[in-house]
Parts: structure tokens; C-alpha cells; sequence
């Protein structure tokens, strides 16, 4: 299972491990090639799962389309695979982006983040926090 918040990228591995053992040795590192997709469609790297989530499955097939069962594929990819690469890299940047913006619109300057947010707490609260679900760090 993996939460609304989190993204592809992240369970990529987790993935990749379950089926590891039944793929040809020469695809089992081609990162650049593994995709998901639901109903025939690529899914996005870039976007939170649950946001893929209700746009493909829709609020009124929610019940029975959950647990969301999708497909993993180790070649073919139908969009080059450009961000997993440098997914949590972009991510990262990305995220603390939106989060000193939305500081700076509610505070009238993301000061407060800039003096007091170092680069070891940015990736403790993104890695421990949100995406291993440690909302207490997060916060």
C-alpha cells in the first residue's frame, strides 16, 4: 500500500523487488525504461499517486477501484523516462519551491525559512517525514 502523498519514484524499489527475480538480468537496472499504468495509460513520475488516483479512477469508482491495481513494466516505456533520473533531486527542489512561495504569501516573506531551515532538516522532513509517513518530523 502506498499513501495518497507519496510518488511513484518512491516505491519504485519496493516495487522493483517484488519482481526482480522474473525479469531478464539486462532490464533489471534500466531505470529509464520501468513505467506504471492504469487502464492502458502511462502514469505520471511527477505527480502524487493519489492525485493519479482520482484523476483516472473518479470520485464515483473509488470503492471498487480500490486497492488501485496497477501495472509495472520493466521496458517499452511509451514517454521517454527523463525525471526518474533525477526524480527526488527535482522533487526536492520543486517542494521546498512551493513551500517557501506559500510562506511568502501567507507570512509576506519566507525569512523565517531561509534563516531557520538548513539543507539536512529540508531532506529530514521530506524523506523521514512525509514519505516515510513521520508527520511529526514533517511538521
Amino acid at each position: 500500500m502506498a499513501p495518497r502523498e507519496n510518488y511513484l519514484f518512491y516505491i519504485l524499489v519496493d516495487v522493483k523487488s517484488l519482481f526482480d527475480q522474473y525479469a531478464p538480468q539486462d532490464l533489471i537496472d534500466n531505470y529509464k525504461e520501468m513505467w506504471f499504468e492504469f487502464n492502458q495509460k502511462p502514469l505520471k513520475w511527477n505527480l502524487p499517486i493519489g492525485v493519479q488516483f482520482d484523476t483516472a479512477v473518479g470520485l464515483e469508482r473509488k470503492n471498487e477501484e480500490t486497492p488501485w491495481c496497477l501495472t509495472f513494466h520493466y521496458k517499452d516505456n511509451p514517454v521517454p523516462n527523463t525525471l526518474i533520473g533525477n526524480a527526488r533531486k527535482t522533487f526536492h527542489f520543486n517542494f521546498m519551491h512551493s513551500l517557501k512561495e506559500s510562506q511568502a504569501l501567507r507570512m509576506g516573506d519566507a525569512n523565517e525559512i531561509l534563516q531557520f531551515l538548513w539543507k539536512q532538516d529540508e531532506t529530514k522532513m521530506i524523506e523521514d517525514g512525509l514519505f516515510r509517513h513521520n508527520f511529526d518530523i514533517f511538521w
